[in-house]
């Protein structure tokens, strides 16, 4: 007598195709195990990343949206959270997670770099490189942030991931990093390969003071103008947080009205009706903001002149 067909036992594979050891899955139709697709796709095909023989492959242990991360990741007073970015946008309003603090480093290097020995399969790799400081450099257990552009739709959004590194990071190799780079809207998400250098605290420092975006540290305060005050020269009381801030500003008030003029045309023409108050100015002063922790930075101080009719 035949024994029932039985469900078919086969191994389950890791994020690059290979067995898992000790791990059996039963393949029923109630029970399938997905393998994570490749990051790569050109005119439908799909293509295996292949590890270059010169790099360490490291992984992407948690991965979210900036403000998902920077509220579970970035929390400790005492350590802001950095987050290494290829990207150039520096804008609050895109970029801020409100009540929380967290640094942003632009780093412009040769993001897109050919693999020549997989081109005929258009596979692409991004490379960045990150710092840390000496100090650092015996930690046994190193988490690197970076961000990744993606696609969704027409729209492209910002995922940060956690980086491990399997140990001790080793200075000045590249490690390779599955799909953890910007998305191109034809190969899709390609590699990332990060390259870790090892900086004295004063060229550390001098370093994020050159290409460090801080935010939640900026101080906003207004100055409210209304139909009367507009026509003053009189130096304007500053809002910080419901109160006073400690100093005044004076505005010329021919160029207050002729702003307020040209705001109205504009919103007029915009069919912008959903608020009274307009804002005529917004100014930046640039590291005048909190300091951070280390007191290697601070953020903006940011002064909006609003029109309350």
């Amino acid at each position: 007598m035949k024994s029932p067909p039985q469900p078919a036992t086969v191994h389950e594979l890791d994020r690059y195709g290979d067995p898992v050891l000790h791990r059996m899955a039963s393949a029923t139709r109630d029970r399938v195990t997905k393998r994570s697709s490749t990051p790569y796709s050109l005119n439908g095909a799909r293509y295996k990343s292949e590890k270059s023989p010169d790099c360490i492959r490291g992984e992407s242990t948690r991965s979210g949206s900036l403000n998902e991360m920077v509220m579970a990741c970035g929390q400790d007073p005492k350590f802001p959270m950095i987050i290494f970015s290829t990207s150039q946008d520096t804008d609050s309003e895109r970029n801020e997670v409100p009540g929380c603090r967290f640094r942003k480093v632009s780093f412009s290097d040769d993001t897109e770099v050919i693999d020549s020995r997989a081109m005929s399969a258009g596979q692409r790799r991004i490379r960045l490189t990150a710092f840390i400081t000496k100090q650092d450099e015996d930690h046994m257990d190193p988490k690197i942030y970076v961000e990744q552009r993606v696609y969704e739709g027409v729209t492209d959004n910002t995922i940060v991931h956690e980086l491990a590194f399997g140990g001790k990071i080793e200075l000045d190799k590249e490690y390779e990093f599955l799909a953890c780079g910007d998305e191109d809207r034809t190969l899709g998400k390609r590699d990332l390969m990060l390259r870790i250098v090892s900086l004295d605290q004063e060229s550390f420092g001098n370093y994020l003071r050159g290409h460090t975006t801080y935010y939640g540290y900026d101080i906003k305060d207004n100055i409210y103008i209304d139909e009367e005050s507009i026509s003053k020269e009189s130096p304007h009381t500053v809002w910080r947080n419901m109160s006073h801030a400690p100093y005044k500003i004076s505005l010329n008030a021919r160029d207050m009205q002729i702003l307020r003029k040209a705001k109205q045309e504009n919103r007029e023409t915009m069919d912008d009706l959903s608020s009274e108050d307009i804002e005529l100015l917004r100014l930046r002063f640039v590291g005048h903001g909190h300091p951070a922790e280390d007191n290697l930075g601070a953020g903006d101080l940011v002064i909006f002149v609003i029109y309350k009719p």
